[in-house]
């Protein structure tokens, strides 16, 4: 296969498998919310301007409001846009109903954003390499090392498997070793990140039974978003959870794309 060939290919894997889930969630978002009378639906985004606004296409007159639903799949996107540098500034969703009663989507890119913007490091979430010592700490810290080189090269699916080595490298039962959560909020980011939303939620879950993991903040936003992308009524009650932990500042470095959302929320649910 040829550079360009390779190139067309790795584009078609990317849209169907990072970009077309995303905007499903959003897609199903919005339908939730249009009113029943309704045969085609229109959202307007923009990303770092003007709010989302939906219309009929028909003429209909009713106002739809934002959803939260539709905020956070919103926000998702925005997040993609900026990790892969995707270029988009908005662009407009449409829906129409068909015959049958099903819905068929497009949308519309807007060009023109952070094309050049720099993505932001999963590793933020984590933070630092947790210190090991005793048995397997040199190879754990070797092999956490490599991971981070592989996927500093664009090698993410062989970082995953490397930090799947790392645990096995740690003494001991994996939940109970600190470090063994923090290798699963590490992974979970970068299955998130090549669109792999079922892995995150799994990898963040076992985060969480992790020795001192059990209410952590950053396992919490990377389940969170995980559940997000796959539509779960769950990822708003997740993601309030882990911004109460965290703390508005921390939540402000790593998520900046939702903290106005789950500030809202937050303040909403007492």
């Amino acid at each position: 296969m040829d550079e360009v060939s390779a190139r067309g290919r790795a584009k078609i894997v990317y849209e169907s498998e990072v970009v077309q889930p995303a905007v499903d969630a959003l897609t199903r978002a919005l339908l939730e919310t249009t009113p029943p009378a309704w045969r085609a639906v229109q959202l307007v985004l923009s990303f770092g301007g003007a709010p989302a606004v939906v219309t009929s296409p028909e003429g209909h007159g009713e106002h739809v409001a934002i959803t939260p639903k539709v905020g956070l799949a919103l926000a998702m996107l925005d997040r993609l846009r900026v990790d892969r540098r995707t270029g988009w500034s908005g662009g407009v969703l449409m829906a129409r109903r068909e015959a049958d009663g099903s819905w068929q989507a497009s949308i519309d890119w807007h060009y023109g954003g952070l094309a050049n913007a720099a993505p932001p490091r999963t590793s933020t979430v984590t933070g630092a390499m947790p210190i090991v010592s005793g048995d397997g700490a040199e190879r754990y810290e070797t092999l956490v090392g490599r991971a981070e080189a592989e996927l500093a090269a664009g090698d993410p699916v062989d970082a995953i498997a490397t930090l799947g080595e790392a645990l096995v490298a740690l003494p001991g039962e994996t939940f109970d070793r600190v470090e063994a959560g923090w290798i699963f909020v590490r992974m979970a980011g970068i299955r998130l990140a090549v669109g792999d939303a079922r892995g995150a939620v799994r990898n963040a879950q076992s985060a969480l039974r992790c020795a001192g993991w059990g209410n952590d903040a950053r396992a919490l936003l990377r389940l969170g978003q995980a559940q997000q992308a796959l539509g779960d009524d769950a990822a708003g009650a997740t993601l309030v959870a882990a911004y109460r932990t965290g703390g508005d500042a921390w939540f402000s470095s790593v998520a900046p794309e939702l903290l106005a959302w789950v500030r809202a929320a937050s303040a909403s649910v007492r």
